[in-house]
């Protein structure tokens, strides 16, 4: 993934995620870039106090840039202390993009979705896995869904979105950003967040049409 590439210090907004929505503007600054993965950001202070999150939670940050609002998705991967300081760390889980709030805002659906897991016999022979999920919200940027088969974080694999009444089927690589587990009872056993990886700015385009044009 791409830096930021904003100085230490800048101010940014971040916005929880919950069910596919944003939830209230928090102030909060950039630190730095950890890695390509990861940057850090100062604990936005809520009613006088650092706000409490917990680790995993969905968030997105947005900054501007001579006059152009940016965002990119992450979660928060940990609490980091620096002295007196303290930051959250935060995995990205997407490209930095423009910031458009109709087509960024996850949508909560529940779509039937196929993926393919390619893996390597002993033989050094590719082999196909070919699962079934069930998805909980979908953005023009990726989606999170319910599945049984183990994934890992970093792991690209193919997902298969159905037709819709509006829109044909559609297929493309995603890479796997993180993994949680289910409680006790669900018909799934894992819980996965996706990035969508796109060939051109065409498909990014068909996706986003796709999205749109899911019942709200």
């Amino acid at each position: 993934m791409e830096k930021l590439k904003i100085k230490s210090g800048s101010k940014i907004t971040t916005m929880l995620i919950e069910n596919g929505e944003y939830g209230k503007e928090m102030k909060s600054s950039f630190e730095k870039n950890v890695s390509d993965s990861s940057i850090l950001i100062t604990i936005p202070i809520v009613d006088g106090k650092r706000a409490k999150i917990g680790d995993m939670q969905p968030l997105l940050v947005k900054y501007s840039m001579d006059g152009v609002a940016y965002a990119v998705e992450g979660y928060i991967d940990d609490v980091v202390k620096q002295g007196a300081r303290q930051y959250w760390r935060v995995r990205k889980t997407s490209e930095v993009r423009e910031f458009f709030q109709r087509t960024d805002v996850r949508v909560r659906a529940r779509l039937n979705v196929t993926f393919i897991k390619k893996w390597w016999d002993v033989h050094g022979e590719p082999k196909e896995d070919e699962s079934i999920g069930m998805t909980e919200d979908i953005s023009a940027g990726g989606l999170a869904f319910y599945e049984n088969t183990p994934l890992a974080v970093g792991e690209i694999i193919t997902v298969k979105l159905p037709k819709t009444p509006r829109h044909k089927e559609m297929e493309g690589r995603s890479e796997v950003c993180w993994v949680r587990s289910t409680e006790p009872g669900n018909a799934f056993k894992h819980m996965v967040g996706l990035r969508f990886i796109f060939e051109d700015q065409a498909e990014k385009e068909r996706v986003a049409k796709y999205v749109a044009t899911l019942p709200k």
